[in-house]
């Protein structure tokens, strides 16, 4: 596996992230490893407290920090965000730092005193994890043993709720076993009144390692994803679709896919430029989908300042070479552009960052038969 920068003469163009100042605008951080939920794709396989999850002090101080850098926006994530004892305690100090909070659970927690918790502590809006219909996401996301109500009829009732108090978005890992139903899925969050809806594939990490059976996607089942993406936005049958970094790369159909309310395609990676992630054990990344070989320093250890201005830490973004893209992405017009897609799912996928062929762009050439520039 490499992760390797080096120099080079290509480093001579500048990528547009190279233009842009390093402001951590955006931070998800994770707060406990423990959850209450045994899911069978999760990245961290989280279950119990990390023995090295921050102090509520510590927390503060980190955040302080995070405002001075000028982060906007926190994504309070877990494991179960909901089960550590400082979610309420950190989500209000942001607040009053100034900064907009987002929480993604797994639903299961929100009767209406959290929801009250929730708003009373400030939160903008919610995020809910929902991989399927009730077969699909009970098979997924597995509960006690103890649980009288399924999993997913928890979640749907705690999302019901919440969509009375708050924003509320949903994000769906799309695998093997939801694939085929995301559009009814769609249509069901839609007429909830669900204000988005995130996708992103599963990628081969945590878990899904010792599945022992096809989980991920296989690059040739993308092309019909992207379509389902795109007349979904024509159609306005679904919640407003937001794609994370796991899909796309300069296809034809990527303005289509990824833009939002304006039109947007494919950069490269932001990770350690304008996002930065904070695991339960206090380890700063530019991205929390990345393994622990990406760590840029710890924060029981050094301030975040120091780790954050030290951009050699982050150099797989910051410092990237494009003269060591391989298979598709060396040969690729554009591979310098979009650096092989998402880190993370390159890295869990080939062995490298070098290199990704779940990439949109690269299926439409082989079908094609050659290159096209967009």
């Amino acid at each position: 596996m490499s992760i390797a920068t080096g120099d080079s003469d290509a480093l001579m163009w500048r990528h547009p992230l190279g233009e842009v100042r390093r402001i951590p605008e955006r931070c998800i951080w994770a707060l406990t490893n423990r959850c209450n939920l045994d899911c069978i794709h999760c990245e961290t396989h989280a279950e119990v407290p990390h023995p090295d999850e921050l102090s509520l002090k510590k927390m503060k101080h980190v955040a302080d920090e995070l405002g001075e850098l000028g982060c906007q926006q926190v994504n309070i994530t877990g494991g179960e965000p909901l089960l550590s004892p400082h979610w309420e305690g950190l989500c209000q100090y942001l607040k009053r730092l100034g900064m907009r909070v987002h929480v993604v659970t797994n639903g299961t927690l929100l009767d209406d005193a959290m929801i009250e918790r929730l708003v009373c502590a400030g939160v903008d809006d919610l995020c809910v994890s929902v991989d399927g219909l009730r077969v699909t996401h009970n098979r997924t996301r597995i509960g006690p043993k103890e649980h009288a109500i399924a999993v997913f009829d928890l979640t749907l009732d705690g999302l019901k709720r919440a969509l009375r108090c708050l924003p509320v978005g949903v994000i769906t890992q799309i695998n093997q076993d939801n694939l085929c139903e995301l559009e009814s899925l769609g249509e069901f969050l839609g007429s909830l009144g669900v204000v988005r809806w995130q996708l992103q594939l599963a990628i081969p990490s945590g878990r899904i390692q010792s599945l022992g059976r096809p989980y991920v996607l296989a690059p040739h089942q993308l092309p019909a994803l992207a379509d389902l993406i795109a007349q979904a936005r024509v159609h306005k049958r679904f919640p407003p679709i937001e794609v994370t970094d796991t899909i796309g790369y300069c296809s034809k159909q990527e303005i289509e896919i990824r833009s939002r309310t304006i039109p947007m395609m494919w950069l490269g990676c932001n990770a350690g430029v304008r996002l930065l992630s904070i695991s339960c054990a206090g380890k700063v990344r530019g991205c929390s989908g990345l393994p622990s070989e990406f760590d840029a320093g710890s924060l029981h250890n050094e301030s975040l300042a120091d780790i954050w201005h030290d951009s050699r830490r982050f150099s797989y973004v910051t410092h990237f070479n494009p003269d060591l893209l391989t298979g598709g992405c060396g040969c690729c017009a554009l591979g310098k552009l979009c650096r092989a897609g998402c880190p993370a799912l390159s890295y869990y996928t080939t062995g490298t960052i070098y290199e990704n062929r779940h990439c949109l762009r690269l299926l439409e050439d082989a079908t094609h038969g050659g290159s096209e520039t967009l």
